[in-house]
């Protein structure tokens, strides 16, 4: 009965910060933003990884605020996200892993931290679509604009 209490507690205590552990985790995009633009820098050429690196990092940047002010707009975009983040990140992760396996070391801790983010990720999907959630962030929305 202790540990079904001490689950509760946990579990409101996550829900009622969700929006700021969400904008910490979303850091991590940054990095997948420099990760996919050596991607872009060996298909497209300097002039097109730059511009599409600035341009996902001032996205990123404006969404994250408005996730940290509960703007139901951008937590809609976050579950959007993550589902695309947790198919990429296995699937990049996996590759080097099943690959020869002579990834360079930084690859190995970015896969791993990848792992984590995927899990992370997972429990945040579930949170961000709990009604109790979503009324949160679509109520604090609807106090900021009157």
């Amino acid at each position: 009965m202790m540990k079904i209490q001490l689950i509760n507690g946990i579990l409101h205590h996550i829900r009622s910060r969700i929006h700021l552990y969400g904008s910490y985790l979303q850091v991590w995009y940054y990095i997948e933003i420099l990760y996919l633009m050596g991607i872009f820098l060996v298909v497209y050429g300097k002039g097109m990884a730059f511009t599409w690196g600035i341009l996902c990092a001032i996205l990123l940047s404006i969404h994250i605020i408005r996730f940290y002010f509960k703007n139901e707009t951008s937590r809609r975009i976050q579950l959007l996200l993550m589902d695309l983040h947790v198919p990429y990140a296995v699937s990049l992760s996996l590759a080097l892993f099943w690959g020869d396996g002579n990834g360079h070391p930084v690859e190995i801790a970015i896969s791993m931290i990848r792992f984590l983010v995927i899990a992370i990720e997972l429990f945040m999907i579930w949170m961000l679509t709990d009604e109790k959630i979503k009324n949160d962030f679509d109520g604090f929305s609807q106090k900021i604009l009157n």
